[in-house]
């Protein structure tokens, strides 16, 4: 079980981007299953675009970025802007 602190926070890391190996490759996102109320979870993964993996798109337009939401990709803090 993942330790939750009192803030309801999982940890206060910041998450932090890991370089692509290829100008070939991609990030997808792979989220947790949850309820509709639990704080986002996700990780994300590095992907070769010639590998053909399979995935399924999601729009997302960015939002205010002076405005953010948290969510914990990898257990680490991500501050998001909310999708309009």
């Amino acid at each position: 079980m993942e330790p939750v602190l009192s803030t309801n926070r999982l940890c206060d890391t910041r998450y932090e981007y890991k370089a692509l190996k290829s100008t070939s490759a991609i990030r997808l996102l792979v989220l947790a299953a949850g309820e509709p109320d639990d704080v986002i979870r996700c990780s994300l993964t590095h992907e070769i675009l010639s590998d053909k993996p399979h995935y399924q798109a999601l729009s997302y337009v960015w939002g205010d970025s002076s405005q953010t939401c948290e969510i914990y990709c990898e257990a680490s803090l991500l501050m998001v802007a909310p999708s309009r």
